[in-house]
């Protein structure tokens, strides 16, 4: 029996994809790097909505069936790791997909950021999307009708068009580059945050109720009870030492012998942000992936098992290098209504045409 799985892709197109249950979450995940014709494939993943009712992401190494119940899946297909900056990243269609990301977090407010640099966001946005301003073409109210502008005022649209007019020149990958190189520096950014949880410090004995974040940068420590997300901690990679769950307790210590307990809603959840932190650690801190398990991810007994098992990012970096010639890709209008995306391997400039994927044995034809 096979699981019929619709994925949405950034650019609002989709897949419909046929797998079969036994077939390993991978399958599907290459199938769609594939089809995408994506090489730095580790900082993309599928989320999907668990018998839980929680969002996660599909294990490439777990089976389908153990992990979905529902016959028909629908999958997102979203970034997992977010790059450090834009210079990290070697291939256009990488940050192209990173920048889609970015402006979607934007825009659903997961990605808050002051106005003067929403103003610039949007320009570059405009910039890439509809190319260099034209007088004649770009009315009065040509930014009113894009989704991304929705929310704008009267005035912000004017400030936006009037900096959209001095971008001219700059390509849709450059315009990308300068957009990403800016949202890097926002406070949330690439920022994955566990669920309210309760801080036992136990040097001064003080418990409060806060949410906790992994990024590129490390571990985070954020007020629970403030909107403005003040950041009461801030514990970067390298000063790390250990982190591990023992069912709802994670357990952080750094370098200096500092020690913290994180109370989690459930094991569930605190074994999912383990597995985040461990992922993250992995990618963005070590040379190689497949060496013995580091300490920085052991300390109790219950701690998973669970290995990252994809390239780091300096290995990600290194085969783009020596790859040489990029993938060819055709940008996608992102202003566009939803549409399926054909199984080729560059994307239809226009239109498109629906496919369905079989596959036999967890292999695709």
């Amino acid at each position: 029996m096979a699981f019929l799985c619709r994925v949405d892709l950034l650019d609002k197109s989709y897949l419909s994809v046929e797998i079969q249950k036994s077939a390993k979450g991978c399958a599907l995940l290459d199938h769609v790097f594939d089809v995408l014709n994506l090489r730095e494939t580790e900082y993309f993943g599928l989320q999907f909505v668990d018998s839980k009712k929680q969002l996660t992401f599909l294990d490439g190494e777990k089976t389908m069936k153990k992990q979905l119940k529902d016959v028909h899946c629908s999958f997102w297909f979203v970034v997992k790791l977010y790059p450090e900056s834009p210079s990290s990243i070697i291939e256009d269609i990488t940050r192209y997909l990173v920048c889609l990301q970015v402006r979607k977090d934007l825009l659903d407010g997961r990605l808050p950021c002051a106005v003067d640099a929403a103003v610039l966001f949007g320009s570059l946005y405009a910039q890439a999307e509809l190319g260099d301003y034209d007088l004649d073409k770009h009315k009065a109210d040509y930014l009113e009708t894009i989704e991304f502008f929705k929310i704008c005022s009267e005035r912000m649209l004017k400030r936006v068009s009037e900096l959209h007019q001095t971008h001219t020149g700059l390509t849709p990958a450059e315009a990308d580059y300068k957009f990403l190189d800016r949202a890097c520096c926002l406070e949330l950014y690439g920022a994955h945050f566990l669920s309210v949880t309760v801080l036992f410090h136990s040097i001064d004995q003080r418990e409060r109720i806060v949410r906790l974040a992994v990024s590129w940068a490390g571990l985070s420590v954020y007020d629970g009870k403030s909107p403005d997300h003040i950041r009461r901690l801030g514990l970067p990679w390298r000063r790390v030492s250990h982190i591990a769950f023992d069912r709802k307790k994670l357990k952080v210590c750094d370098i200096e012998e500092n020690e913290w307990e994180f109370f989690c809603e459930s094991r569930r959840e605190c074994k999912r942000f383990w597995k985040i932190c461990a992922e993250h650690h992995t990618f963005f801190r070590r040379t190689e992936a497949r060496t013995p398990k580091s300490p920085i991810l052991s300390a109790f007994k219950m701690s998973s098992r669970f290995r990252y098992s994809g390239r780091t990012q300096r290995e990600v970096r290194q085969e783009s290098l020596q790859n040489g010639h990029p993938p060819e890709y055709v940008r996608s209008r992102s202003l566009s209504p939803s549409h399926v995306l054909s199984d080729r391997r560059t994307r239809p400039e226009t239109g498109s045409m629906s496919t369905n994927s079989t596959s036999t044995s967890g292999t695709f034809i």
